[in-house]
């Protein structure tokens, strides 16, 4: 015999929440329209029903806000923090309604939350700094914290972009390195020794470049000692012991004369 109990409360479960998500849509549609009796009527029942997100506890409080039970706002309002304590709008919202009924010190302690945990770009994170700074005229100390946070801010923007700067280099040495590796490849030496270079430029201490780079200079150096060694063995050949000479020599100072160090 089977158990259909479960089965029951589940159906039970996910017929509440989309009542409540029924709900919370109606009271958002009256909330549009300016009747505000309705859509915190709707606002309640989708609470009552599951739908405890911080998003409706806000809407809550802000009804609320707007009817004159102040009381009321802000318990919805702390509803909503106690819910997510990172949905920012009840930030802001918290501000204003204790900067409303005086209490600066609260606003402001709820306007630097807002700048902590909001985005640098977001328009709301620039309004929340305006507003701390209208509030600092009347709140003196608030000037030292507006400060900090406007260097804070500053050197995570340099640490940021430094970082952004270094991936980037990375990201071009090793283009270089690749070119330099197709250029090599394609028996163009000259060419790819100036792309290891390249890449060594940015990132000067990469143990790969440098041993790739290492490996062409002695294969460019072979290169040219073989070429000057044909040429003076030719002019050896022809009698021109001066000019062989003179081939040999230059042939030795293409020589490296520091040890490259590379794997074999």
């Amino acid at each position: 015999m089977s158990i259909t109990f479960p089965s029951l409360v589940l159906a039970e479960i996910d017929l509440k929440e989309k009542s409540a998500q029924n709900y919370r849509t109606l009271g958002y549609e009256a909330q549009k329209k300016g009747d505000l009796d309705t859509a915190l009527t709707m606002y309640i029942k989708a609470a009552e029903l599951g739908e405890a997100s911080a998003p409706i506890f806000n809407d809550i409080g802000v009804i609320y806000e707007q009817v004159g039970v102040d009381e009321k706002a802000e318990i919805s309002y702390l509803r909503a923090l106690k819910v997510d304590d990172q949905y920012l709008p009840v930030y802001s919202n918290l501000a204003y309604f204790y900067k409303k009924r005086g209490d600066l010190n609260k606003a402001a302690e709820y306007l630097k939350k807002r700048i902590e945990y909001g985005a640098p770009s977001d328009p709301w994170t620039t309004k929340a700094k305006d507003e701390l700074s209208l509030l600092s005229k009347k709140l003196p100390h608030l000037r030292r914290w507006l400060i900090q946070q406007e260097a804070s801010e500053m050197n995570r923007q340099l640490a940021r972009q430094a970082q952004e700067n270094f991936y980037s280099e990375i990201l071009n040495a090793d283009n270089y390195y690749k070119e330099a590796m197709a250029l090599e490849r394609e028996d163009k030496l000259d060419q790819a020794l100036e792309q290891y270079n390249r890449a060594l430029v940015v990132t000067p201490k990469s143990p790969k470049i440098t041993e790739a780079r290492n490996k062409l200079i002695l294969k460019i150096t072979k290169r040219n000692l073989k070429q000057h060694a044909d040429m003076a063995m030719r002019l050896l050949e022809s009698g021109d012991t001066v000019s062989a000479g003179v081939e040999f020599q230059r042939a030795l100072s293409i020589i490296p004369k520091e040890p490259l160090p590379v794997s074999r």
